[in-house]
């Protein structure tokens, strides 16, 4: 899915798979895990071609929000943080 985005192509899922990063119809086209479904999926995409621009130039947008380096400046922050305060006994509250 990754690399679908990061290539600015149109990202087919199943549901179950899908869970908590993409969003139906916004920058990904999510389907049961049939071969019903999948091929449904595909041929949507090739019907609808402005559709699959639409999917992909947001999941390339979400991408670049979500895998920046400084996004992972904070994620790595984060966790240093809880596991300083984990050593210090301090409990951390959400912010």
């Amino acid at each position: 899915m990754l690399a679908g985005w990061a290539a600015e192509r149109p990202v087919i899922a199943t549901h179950p798979s899908a869970a908590p990063l993409l969003v139906h119809e916004s920058d990904s086209l999510l389907v049961d895990p049939t071969e019903n479904e999948l091929s449904a999926g595909i041929n949507r995409l090739l019907d609808e071609p402005d559709f699959g621009r639409q999917l992909a130039a947001r999941g390339r947008e979400k991408l670049e929000e979500r895998c920046n380096w400084n996004a992972l400046a904070l994620q790595i922050e984060d966790i240093m943080r809880v596991q300083s305060s984990r050593r210090a006994g301090i409990k951390l509250t959400e912010a």
